[in-house]
């Protein structure tokens, strides 16, 4: 039994394809992927070749930053600098803490959390270098929000 919508985009895929192939030089009778060296203008051989196409790729996700921190520690950018990351613990522990206010200025963000026993503590996020710091109290949340520029984050 045929499927008129199915024959038809299976025609165009297969169309696609062929203009694909002959684009990069195979051919519609190609069973799968064109392997080995293509030229690509000035830039021939395979990939393994292309050794600073490969260490520029490299540097752009440094994906072993992701291994290590444990339970409640935050990866905090630490300056401008490429590849500057380090696992912190917020200056006090988060559990029971709420999310309370927010705000984004030109050269900040501020999220404060609060818990019921009036302790809290404010992340303060650098918006030029991503730097993210902390700064936390025991109690009086509400006059600390408002000086919020002026507490010492660490």
């Amino acid at each position: 039994m045929s499927n008129t919508k199915f024959d038809a985009v299976l025609g165009r895929v297969r169309e696609e394809d062929m203009i694909v192939q002959e684009v990069i030089g195979g051919s519609s009778s190609s069973t799968g992927p064109i392997v080995g060296s293509t030229d690509w203008g000035t830039i021939t051989g395979t990939l393994a070749d292309q050794l600073d196409l490969q260490a520029a790729l490299e540097l752009k996700a440094n994906l072993s930053l992701l291994a290590g921190g444990t339970t409640g520690q935050v990866l905090t950018k630490d300056s401008n600098a490429d590849q500057d990351y380090s696992w912190q613990t917020p200056a006090s522990t988060t559990t029971g803490y709420a999310w309370e206010d927010y705000e984004k200025t030109s050269t900040y963000v501020y999220v404060s959390y609060l818990s019921a026993g009036g302790a809290w503590y404010i992340y303060r996020r650098t918006v030029a270098t991503n730097l993210r710091e902390y700064a936390s109290g025991a109690n009086n949340y509400a006059a600390n929000w408002a000086g919020r520029a002026g507490l010492s984050y660490a």
